[in-house]
This record gives structure tokens, sequence and C-alpha cells, in this order.
């Protein structure tokens, strides 16, 4: 038999907010969400989310401008944020079904999804301190904060005792735990009757890793199996950690000792930010560049190891392991995986641009200024991997789950790109 029928998603909820100031210095902001969705699981009914807020402007106190000169620290404000975030599931994933294949030229029903009562979103509580202010008469803003994130109950596709016959089954399961501060700084650095000059630049580092999974075993959540390298949750480990096997080498190129099931590596930083230039000559050439930069983080490299398993050379491979292994077919292939996984530090231009600027006085009447520009992006950039560390073969089993990346594997490069456009103004 065969029938079809209409399922819906169905998004509700009420949000509220008040904001107080008081005498201009202080101010304070309070607001609840509560969300209703037809993903949650039918024993989870409205989830809240509360937020609180404070910014106390310390520059307009007259004992601040009494004893700081402007032209050192014009103004001064510090301020602190505790709020909750949530993320739904996605749709349907708290449903039983049943999945239908052939077998010996008949149809048979088995285990599909098994189906979640309990399922409810993932809710991130976030503290954060910080601090801004303007220095040098204006011509410098720093902006500092603190922040300390946690996720609760996380919403990962965790795969079901094989004992069950069913699959994997969208859970709440553990807490990840994420801390860092973000610097951002912006100064003029040339301030010119003809001519200006600005400087942006940006500091952030992160701290992240699986506090407690939940009870739940180790299970990936992007890669491939776990007999070559996977992005796994692990108790102790950053979200999406990558897992393989490690071997040692003797001098002669033979394997010394093979371990399972190791840390290769984390596709997250440990340490991000940004580089800009602007240039700013009279009111109709303006000249832009902006950078981005990371460490600490790692990608695998399937291209290296599959090139390897059909007998290529590799200059990243100790000379010995390719003489002792000469091919066609390396059979040692997945005992290796640990010299695959590269350091993708970098920095890279990301776009170069040039405007200009014709007023109206040389356009006539017609319009207002026109203005021509020619912008390339990813023009060029520096890596420590032997692959563009932004080719990463990232994917997330379905919607709303985990994806952190971790795998340069048929993974083609941002292109180079040029875009020219006019904008009128009439």
């Amino acid at each position: 038999q065969a029938d079809d029928y209409y399922i819906q998603l169905v998004n509700y909820g009420v949000y509220a907010q008040q904001n107080w100031g008081f005498f201009d210095k202080y101010f304070l902001d309070v607001g609840l969400r509560a969300d209703g969705n037809s993903a949650f699981g039918s024993e989870v009914g409205l989830q809240y989310y509360p937020k609180v807020g404070f910014s106390y402007d310390l520059g307009s106190e007259s004992f601040f401008a009494d004893n700081v000169p402007s032209n050192i620290i014009s103004s001064l404000r510090l301020r602190g944020n505790y709020g909750v975030a949530g993320n739904f599931p996605p749709p349907f994933a708290n449903d039983r079904t049943v999945s239908f294949a052939s077998y010996l030229g008949q149809q048979t029903a088995g285990c599909g999804q098994p189906g979640n009562v309990d399922l409810r979103p993932e809710k991130t509580h976030t503290l954060e301190l910080g601090s801004e202010f303007q220095a040098l008469s204006g011509r410098m803003t720093l902006q500092v904060n603190w922040y300390d994130a946690t996720t609760k109950d996380a919403l990962f596709l965790v795969p079901a005792p094989p004992s069950s016959g069913e699959g994997t089954q969208m859970r709440n399961v553990g807490e990840i735990a994420n801390h860092g501060i973000e610097i951002q700084v912006v100064g003029d650095v040339v301030r010119r009757p003809g001519w200006t000059a600005r400087v942006t630049a940006a500091y952030n580092t992160l701290n992240n890793e699986v506090v407690h999974s939940g009870g739940s075993p180790v299970f990936g959540i992007s890669g491939f199996s776990s007999s070559t390298v996977q992005a796994v949750v692990q108790e102790g480990w950053p979200v999406g950690a990558l897992r393989g096997t490690t071997s040692t080498l003797n001098a002669d190129g033979s394997i010394a000792s093979t371990e399972r099931l190791q840390y290769l590596g984390k596709p997250l930083p440990d340490r991000f930010g940004s580089l800009g230039l602007q240039l700013t000559f009279g009111s109709n050439l303006r000249l832009e560049a902006h950078a981005d930069w990371q460490t600490g983080a790692q990608l695998h490299s399937f291209n290296r190891q599959f090139r390897y398993l059909y007998g290529i050379g590799d200059p990243e491979l100790p000379p010995a392991l390719l003489a002792a292994n000469p091919g066609p077919i390396r059979r040692n292939w997945l005992n290796l995986t640990n010299f695959f996984v590269e350091d993708t530090d970098y920095l890279r231009v990301r776009t170069m641009s040039a405007y200009y600027t014709l007023t109206q006085s040389a356009l006539g009447r017609w319009a207002n200024n026109v203005e021509l520009g020619l912008a390339l992006q990813n023009p060029f950039g520096w890596w420590n991997s032997s692959f563009d560390p932004e080719s990463d073969h990232s994917g997330a089993a379905s919607q709303g789950a985990a994806s952190v990346g971790g795998f340069n594997y048929a993974s083609d490069p941002t292109p180079k790109s040029f875009l020219a456009t006019v904008r009128v103004r009439f």
C-alpha cells in the first residue's frame, strides 16, 4: 500500500525587552524570549532565553574628565552582558520513522530514525565583559572583550548501539565550552588636508573543548571511517578533533610502532584576526585592502594520502619512507595518517580595491555623482600547508548538525576574481 500526507514545521514564540538609562551614564537592558517548535520532542514545552546587560559611560564622569586629558583618552565605556541563545533541532528530527528497502525482490521495512521525545534546542550561555575607548583626540578606537560561552544540551547525530538495529538520532548530549578574548583597534595614522590613512586590526583567541558528552561514546560528525580519519566528539578534545592512526618510523623508513584512534589535530584555530588599510585622497579616490589570518589549526590531506597509496612521490614525507615503499600500491597507507595532517596557519589578502567618484560638476545635471570601482578578490596569501588551507571538504550530516571541517579532499580553492562596479546616484 502507498499513501501521501502533508507534514509541517511550526515555530512560534514571544519576545520582550526593556532598556533603562540613568543620568546618561548608566544603562541596563533586560529581555526574555520564549520559543516553541514542532521539532521539539513531545515531552518538551516552551524554551526560555533570558538576557541582561549593562553599560557604564565612565568617560562622562566629572572626576574622569578632570584627571584624564581629553587628547589622551576622550571617552571610556565599560560593559557586560549575560544571555542565553538557542539553536533549533532540524525539522522533523524528533519523529520516529520507518525505512523501506528491497530484499530478494520484495519490499521490506526496517528501523528508520529512532525518534526522540526529549529533543530540545541546544542552548549557549554566554558571559561577556568588555570596554571601549577613544584616544589621541579620537584618532584611535580600541575595543577589548572577554567571553565565556558554554553550550549545553549540544545537538549531535549520535549512533545507536549496534544491537538495537537502529541508526543515528539527533540528541542533546554533553556540554561544550568556549572562551577567549576579542581585541579590535581602529586608528587614523595620517590625517592631512589632502589625504588620510586608516588602519584596522583584530585579534581573537578561541579555546574550545567538549567538557562532557553526556555518557555518549565517541562518535564522528564528519569525515570518513574510523579506520581512516574522522572529525569526532570526544570528552577533553575540541569539537571535531581529528582522530586516526599514528605511526613512528625507523631510520630505514620501516614502521616502528602504530597506534589506532589517536588525536591528530583540530580544524578550529587558537588565534585568528584581520587587518585592513584604507587610504582616502580628497573626496574622490579611495583605496582599500583587507586580510585575514589564523594560527593553531590543522587539516588532513586525503589528496596526499591517496597519492601515497598509488605510489606517487611526496616531498612532505621522509625520503627513507618513500624508498622503503616504492609501490605501485603501498599497502601501509592507512597506518601513516598522522603524516598527512598539516598546520594551516595563514595570512591571506581577501580584497584589494579602488574607487573613484566623479562629481556632479564633471557629469552635468543628469546625475549627482558616479562611482567607479575595481576590486580584486583573493589575490594572494601565505600559508604553512602544502595546499590551500581553505580548500576544506566540510559538511554536516544534516541541517543544523555540527560542521567544523578538517579535510582537504577533492576540494578546489577559492579562485581569484575581478569585480568592476558602477554606481550612479541621481
